[in-house]
């Protein structure tokens, strides 16, 4: 159904090239190596010379050397430790045995009287505090003494109302309800009069 394709055979470079062939190695007769023979050369060895063979220069030249670096290392040690401050031993002086010395007194610190502020308890939260409520006659544990919807720090110091009178006017409607009407508690006419148009 499908013919299949056959890749073509790599062209062979190298088939011009002809072969080298190997050169042919033989073995050598023991004629043709050279021998060196000599029985007065003494075998070889590395040179080093004999203590014998050092002048004398050379070992005075070394001598200096290393007292010259003596001397440089003791000058420096000198300069170094000379530079330092001499410590002086402090001095103890020992008291005898039997006497006794007394310890000094320290003044007692000044102290300033703490004076206290008086605490201020509102037990009911409702803004007035205890003694507050304690002079105008109203509960310091209901926020509401005379239970009209208005609280007592509310009638007391926003509306001027009576805190123990559900209606202070008398007009039959209580406080709290005038006051959610827009009307004033204290007296008749609105709690807020709105400025007429001209």
């Amino acid at each position: 159904m499908f013919d299949t394709i056959t890749p073509p055979e790599p062209e062979d470079v190298f088939k011009d090239i002809e072969e080298p062939i190997p050169p042919v190695l033989t073995p050598p007769t023991p004629s043709s190596v050279p021998v060196i023979s000599s029985p007065t050369s003494p075998p070889l060895s590395p040179s080093v010379p004999s203590p014998s063979s050092m002048s004398a220069g050379k070992i005075a030249l070394f001598i200096a050397g290393a007292v010259v670096i003596v001397g440089i290392a003791g000058f420096i040690s000198y300069y170094v430790l000379s530079a330092r401050e001499p410590v002086v031993p402090a001095i103890v002086t020992q008291e005898p045995a039997g006497e006794t010395t007394e310890p000094a007194q320290e003044e007692p610190a000044v102290t300033e009287p703490v004076v206290e502020e008086p605490q201020v308890v509102d037990t009911d939260k409702d803004g007035l505090t205890d003694e507050e409520e304690a002079t105008l006659g109203t509960s310091p544990r209901s926020a509401d003494t005379d239970r009209d919807e208005l609280f007592d720090y509310e009638e007391v110091n926003v509306y001027h109302t009576n805190p123990l009178s559900k209606d202070t006017d008398g007009d039959g409607y209580e406080d709290g309800v005038e006051v959610e009407g827009g009307y004033d508690p204290n007296g008749s006419g609105k709690l807020f009069e709105l400025p007429s148009a001209q």
